[in-house]
């Protein structure tokens, strides 16, 4: 399988062997945009702080899923597919360390009415109706597929603060972090631009996780100050503990 994070309308994409690889990029994308584009430069009081936590919150991450088995088999069958699937250049030492393919669009064995904004999988699907009107790529809702399989899958999903802390786990235990994708400088550059970003985040309280309040580990009186609005003890309650090396998700 081939997983990718970005929209598919683009001359070339990045895929990789690894979900984890796709889910790094995906988050940490989202990310940079969100603050780029809703925090720097911006005035921010308490509602907007509000509405912000919720936009956050609320966003539908979405990753890509690619048959490579099932696309050489079409690519066998079609030689002249305008798809390209390029596979892992292991002598690149980038997309070695990203699990990496490539896909881009050959521009010669294209449909004359495929415009340049379409996306690769339109392009290949009307192509497919073109020259074999019996033998097509069928839509359905977010999938693709051909002879009865799937070829690609468009994946969306929203994650609470705590599942977001649980990925973190994850994308760490299986390498997807920012110094082993990008094994250079540009790697550590990376890491902290992506620290910086969360923790400006989490600054403003747009992420953060609230500890359940379970009377094992929650003092009653603690409870009752909670309730009437001690914002201290609220404070206290708050996992806003410092992002360690190579995070950008903070984690307990």
């Amino acid at each position: 399988m081939g997983w990718q994070m970005a929209l598919l309308s683009t001359s070339y994409l990045d895929w990789s062997y690894s979900v984890y690889v796709a889910l790094y990029f995906a988050f940490t994308s989202y990310i940079k945009q969100f603050v780029d584009e809703n925090i720097l430069d911006q005035h921010i009081d308490l509602c907007k702080m509000h509405c912000l936590r919720d936009d956050f919150n609320k966003h539908k991450y979405c990753i890509y899923r690619l048959n490579k088995t099932l696309y050489d088999e079409l690519k066998n069958q079609y030689p002249k597919l305008p798809l390209i699937v390029s596979d892992t250049d292991h002598k690149n030492e980038r997309m070695e360390s990203q699990q990496g393919l490539l896909s881009s669009i050959d521009s010669t064995k294209v449909n004359d009415n495929a415009k340049i904004q379409d996306s690769q999988i339109k392009i290949l699907a009307d192509w497919l109706q073109s020259n074999n009107p019996d033998d097509f790529l069928k839509q359905s809702g977010d999938k693709y597929s051909w002879n009865n399989e799937t070829l690609l899958e468009k994946i969306t999903f929203k994650l609470s603060q705590r599942d977001r802390n649980d990925l973190q786990k994850y994308l760490k235990e299986n390498g997807a972090i920012s110094t082993k994708l990008f094994p250079d400088f540009e790697g550590l550059k990376k890491n902290i631009e992506f620290s910086k970003d969360y923790n400006i985040l989490r600054d403003w309280e747009i992420a953060y996780q609230e500890a359940p309040l379970h009377s094992d580990f929650t003092a009653p009186e603690d409870l009752s100050k909670m309730v009437n609005g001690n914002q201290n003890v609220i404070n206290s309650r708050l996992n806003t503990d410092n992002l360690g090396e190579e995070e950008f998700f903070p984690f307990q």
